[in-house]
């Protein structure tokens, strides 16, 4: 089972944990996805110390959580490969037709990594691996696929409300599918964003054309 956090602190209950396992969180606003405190993302931003973090925690300890996706070690940073798959505003994404589509064209799937969601239609979720620091990412993979890196947006996740959903955002573990079923698989630990799987370089081509 995942964790005890206070869902009424969601970045007071986990900041801490998360940057013990290398990743870069940011608060939110509660129960909101926008916006992370200004200067903090970006690729010329800097990285919050000690004392920001116990400034954040104090002031925005009720908020939700964001990852900034930067540096993990001297060599790679992490990106996220984010699908849309659902309607809004009476519209379909089709995300994961998108992705399909991909794999196809460039003989390259995705190989299996933690993923974040408030949603369980089988596809909708954030894909996170390591990827060599300093390269720049095409901003859409396609219509349907964002793609979050250190220079361009951030992820929201556990335990974040996502008021789009109006459910809490989860960890998926590897290989999981996105359902309930894959949602009950998450042993409540943290990924460690210093060894999340590396992207395929088929990937990289393509995203970096």
């Amino acid at each position: 089972d995942a964790p005890n956090v206070d869902l009424s602190r969601p970045f007071g209950t986990v900041a801490e944990l998360y940057r013990a396992k290398g990743w870069h969180p940011l608060p939110l606003p509660q129960r909101q996805k926008n916006p992370p405190p200004t200067g903090w993302t970006g690729k010329r931003a800097p990285y919050a110390d000690d004392d920001q973090y116990a400034e954040w925690i104090n002031q925005h300890g009720t908020g939700n959580i964001c990852v900034r996706l930067g540096d993990v070690d001297d060599e790679d940073e992490v990106m996220a490969v984010d699908v849309d798959d659902y309607i809004k505003g009476g519209k379909k994404k089709n995300g994961g037709a998108q992705l399909k589509a991909i794999e196809q064209e460039i003989e390259c799937e995705l190989p299996p990594t933690y993923v974040s969601s408030s949603r369980t239609d089988g596809f909708s979720g954030k894909r996170f691996y390591r990827v060599p620091s300093g390269l720049r990412f095409r901003g859409k993979a396609a219509d349907d696929i964002e793609i979050i890196q250190k220079r361009h947006r951030f992820a929201v996740v556990w335990p974040s409300f996502n008021p789009d959903s109006r459910a809490v955002e989860t960890w998926f573990p590897p290989g999981a599918p996105l359902t309930l079923e894959g949602r009950a698989a998450w042993d409540g630990v943290i990924p460690d964003a210093r060894s999340l799987p590396l992207l395929p370089d088929a990937w990289i081509d393509f995203l970096t054309q």
